[in-house]
Formats: structure tokens, C-alpha cells, sequence
């Protein structure tokens, strides 16, 4: 048994939903059969569309080098919904909604009154007639085009012969063994054109060049014993030079993020001299950039640094400090998490077809949690109300929960607890700081 993957699928169907999309193709391809119809259709959908995607982009640097740090944004609410139609020449219309628009019903028989003027004006796309651009001759507006057309359309671009791997190796294997009759007429004291004559009658169009016979004939007279090809150094590289790895390097310095292909198109050199420069002369790799929750300034660098000391210096002057330390902050809870595709891993023999799991996004229904926790587990938690901010005045009463709960959960330090919380702004306002010192904690602690 092993474990496989599940195919992402757009949605998850049911057998009904299969079955009644097989029945409309099959209809469709009867219609297309009998008189072609496809060129009419147009294709209209709807679809989510994420305008703020990140992603770790490469750059380029020494093995052994510590990659680059890029936090990590929020990715669920920067989003909006497409309504698109396409025919098969591109797209016809498009529009975005509105945030809190819905589709329905008649909204998409509003939608399809207005797309309609689209296909007659200025005579753009008339009957869903369509242009040859490469050719510059217009398409008939019905029916297919005449046969000199549609051979002229074929005839746009030449074949050109390109050999396969088996006939290379069967061209090389040819050669070889003319290569050794050449030698055993040799040894029987044959002359070249007597060679190449024996050669033609067993051979016939795929003989030998008489230039090539009389070569090998040659050196196998002055005692030649070795059949095949001499290994070639190759043609000398002309654009792997000194200056145009001087180049390569200042530009991959100025832009670490630069691919293959751009530092080619912008100095003149292939992508795979770029390549080599990179990877064989600079010895230099892509390392993918670290996510982080946030990009700290200097000055919190060194803030951290310093909170972190004055805790190593408590903790030796008292053991038990980190059992009196009680931490908190805020995380947004969505309301599904769609499962990756290696939680979704089932184990199959290797002959089973692999199973199908409909696509599904974040939930853009969420809500934000406040969790207080210590050593032991979790002293505190509540949900924000929606529409309610966490500004000061709601941070104050949390807190004064937050008091009540540890004399209730945790007696043992309800005189010597000490919060642990972040530098947030509703955190170190001036009355949450008065709070604390009058009815909070015996210390309060930022990072």
C-alpha cells in the first residue's frame, strides 16, 4: 500500500451532476457534427480573484548564506469577484462586483442584457464573425473557410525535420558498423575503393560518404585500432568570458530576485551560459526567503534583546518566575480551514485511481480571538464581538476579566502574576498603563 494524493477538482460532483453533464456533451457533439456552432457559444462565469498573493521569491546567494526574512502577510480579505464572458476568441466582457453585491438571478439577467449591444457595436464581432490577424483576410461570417484559405492557413508555417532520439541512435549504430566493415576490408587487403564499392552494394543510400570511407580507410592503414569517434572538446565557448561574468555578477548584486532569463535578455547571452555563470563561476544558488510573522526595526531588535536579558537575569535570581508569567494576545479565527492536499492523503495500492477533493478557499467568515495561557495551559480566553475594536477602553475590560479569572484559576500566584503581552498600541496606551499599576498585575512585560 502506499499513500496518494487527491486530484484537485473545481467542485466535488454528485452523480447526478456527472451524469447530466455527460448528456449535454454528447448533445453538443450530435449539433457540432451536424452543422458547426461552437464559434457561436459564449462562456460566462464567476470566480473569486485574489489581487494581494504573496509568495517567497529566490534570490540569489552563496551556499551556506542565512536567506532572507519577508513576513507574512494576510492573504484571506484582499479579495474581490470577477463576472467574465469568452467566446473562442478571448474575452468579450468582464466586471468586478461591488464589496457586498450578490449574484442572482436577476442580477445575471440584468448583466446579460447589457453584455448584449457588445457583439454589435462598431460591427465588433457581427454574427460572432471573427478576424485572421496573421493573415490579414477576414473569415466568412457563416460556415467554415473555402479550402485555398484554410490551406493557406496550414501552409503559414513550414515543417521542419527535427530527428528523434531512436533515429539519432540508429543513424550512430549504422555508422559504427560501417566503420568496422571498413576495418575488416582492410585486414583482407582490399583498397579504399574497393571498400567503398562493397560498401554501396550493402548499404546502398545510407553508405558512407567516399570522403569519410577514404578517411577511415586512411587511418586504419597507418594503424589505427580504435572504432569509435574520438571524444571532441566542442566548439570554444565565445560568451563565457571574463567580462561577461564581471557583468553577470554586478547585475545579479544590484537585483538578487533577477531569474535566468531575464540577466540573459538584458546582457545578450543564453539562458543556459547564464545558468552555468551562476551556478559553475560565481557558485552561487537561489535560497527562498523565510517567513516571519513581522519585519522588526533595529530599535525593536535591540528592545527584544534587552527584555530578553532582563528575563534570563530574573530567572536566575528566581527559578520560579516563568511559572508566574502569564502571556496573551490576538489571532484571527476563520471559520473553516479547507484541508491541504497531504492531510487529505488516503493509502491505495499502487493500481487504485486516485481520489478527487473539490477546491475550496479560505473563509472569509472570521472572527478575533484573545487568548491568555501560562505554563500551565490557558487562563483566559473570549471572542471578540463582531464589529467590536480592540482599541483601549476594550482591552481594559478584558484585562479586568482577565483579573478575576486568575484569582479564580489560579489562587497560588494571584498576588506575584506577571502579564506578558506585545507592543501593540491598545496595549501601551496611557490608561490601560495606569490600569495595571493600580489593579493589574504586580509586573507587565512588552515585547
Amino acid at each position: 500500500m502506499i499513500q496518494k494524493e487527491g486530484n484537485w477538482v473545481p467542485y466535488e460532483l454528485k452523480p447526478r451532476d456527472i451524469e447530466r453533464r455527460l448528456f449535454v456533451c454528447e448533445q453538443l457533439l450530435q449539433r457540432q457534427n451536424r452543422k458547426g456552432f461552437l464559434h457561436r457559444i459564449v462562456t460566462g462565469d464567476e470566480k473569486w480573484v485574489r489581487y494581494d498573493n504573496p509568495k517567497r521569491r529566490k534570490s540569489w546567494g552563496k551556499p551556506g548564506h542565512a536567506s532572507s526574512s519577508k513576513a507574512k502577510p494576510n492573504i484571506h480579505g484582499a479579495k474581490v469577484m470577477i463576472c467574465i464572458w469568452w467566446d473562442q476568441l478571448g474575452v468579450i466582457y468582464y466586471e468586478l462586483l461591488k464589496p457586498g453585491e450578490t449574484i442572482t438571478g436577476d442580477k445575471r439577467v440584468c448583466k446579460a442584457k447589457d453584455i448584449a449591444p457588445k457583439f454589435t457595436l462598431a460591427g465588433w464581432r457581427k454574427d460572432l464573425a471573427y478576424t485572421l490577424c496573421k493573415i490579414g483576410e477576414v473569415r466568412p461570417k457563416k460556415g467554415r473557410p473555402s479550402t485555398p484559405l484554410r490551406n493557406k492557413i496550414t501552409s503559414t508555417r513550414p515543417q521542419s525535420f527535427r530527428p528523434s532520439k531512436d533515429y539519432v541512435l540508429i543513424m550512430g549504430d549504422n555508422n559504427f558498423e560501417q566503420r568496422c566493415a571498413i576495418r575488416f576490408c582492410f585486414k583482407l587487403g582490399h583498397n579504399a575503393t574497393e571498400t567503398f564499392q562493397k560498401l554501396q552494394q550493402a548499404y546502398g543510400e545510407d553508405v558512407l560518404s567516399r570522403a569519410q570511407v577514404f578517411r577511415w580507410f586512411k587511418a586504419f592503414s597507418e594503424g589505427r585500432e580504435l572504432i569509435e569517434d574520438e571524444p571532441r572538446s566542442g566548439r570554444p565557448s565565445t560568451s563565457k568570458n571574463d567580462e561577461n561574468i564581471a557583468k553577470v555578477r554586478d547585475l545579479v548584486r544590484s537585483d538578487r530576485r533577477m531569474t535566468v532569463r531575464m540577466i540573459g535578455e538584458q546582457l545578450g547571452l543564453s539562458h543556459t551560459t547564464v545558468h552555468q555563470i551562476l551556478t559553475v563561476d560565481l557558485e552561487m544558488i537561489k535560497i527562498c526567503a523565510k517567513m516571519v510573522p513581522k519585519i522588526l526595526s533595529q530599535d525593536q531588535k535591540d528592545n527584544r534583546r534587552d527584555r530578553c536579558l532582563d528575563f534570563l537575569e530574573q530567572i536566575e535570581n528566581d527559578h520560579s518566575f516563568l511559572e508566574c508569567v502569564i502571556t496573551g494576545d490576538e489571532s484571527w479565527i476563520f471559520k473553516y480551514d479547507p484541508e491541504t492536499k497531504r492531510q487529505s492523503q488516503e493509502w491505495h495500492t499502487s493500481a487504485s485511481p486516485r481520489q478527487r477533493k473539490g477546491r475550496m478557499s479560505k473563509s472569509k467568515i472570521k472572527t478575533m480571538l484573545i487568548c491568555f495561557f501560562d505554563s500551565q495551559g490557558i487562563v483566559h480566553k473570549e471572542f471578540v464581538p463582531q464589529g467590536q475594536t480592540v482599541n483601549q477602553h476594550f482591552y481594559k475590560e478584558v484585562l479586568e476579566r482577565l483579573r478575576k479569572r486568575v484569582i479564580r484559576v489560579r489562587p497560588n500566584i494571584k498576588n506575584t502574576w506577571v502579564l506578558h503581552h506585545d507592543n501593540a498600541p491598545c496595549h501601551t496606551a496611557i490608561s490601560v498603563n495606569q490600569f495595571l499599576a493600580t489593579r493589574g498585575p504586580s509586573t507587565s512585560l512588552f515585547t
